[in-house]
């Protein structure tokens, strides 16, 4: 039961078509497949070890200076998914 909760909250997050031209205009060339992957990769790394914080609870400026140590204890070496998990984050942002 507790995992369909946690899957309901986080559903939130996700991006929608109808919100991309605004996430479009925080970041400029950013696809919904691409947004959708940062999505689900936000998801699926980030939840392991806190609660999955609103992508809007920050600024992209703060979302930019967590991120580097966020990506290191998460093991994501990857600068692809790096750069799914950032777009994400900074086009979801206040």
């Amino acid at each position: 039961m507790s995992v369909l909760t946690a899957c309901a909250a986080t559903s939130r997050f996700a991006p929608t078509a109808e919100e991309m031209p605004a996430l479009q205009s925080r970041v400029p060339g950013l696809t919904y497949e691409d947004a959708n992957q940062g999505y689900k990769l936000y998801i699926s790394n980030c939840s392991n070890c806190h609660r999955l914080h609103n992508p809007n609870e920050y600024t992209a400026t703060k979302w930019t200076k967590v991120l580097p140590e966020m990506f290191d204890k998460a093991k994501i070496a990857d600068t692809a998914q790096q750069q799914l998990i950032r777009n994400y984050l900074a086009a979801k942002s206040k």
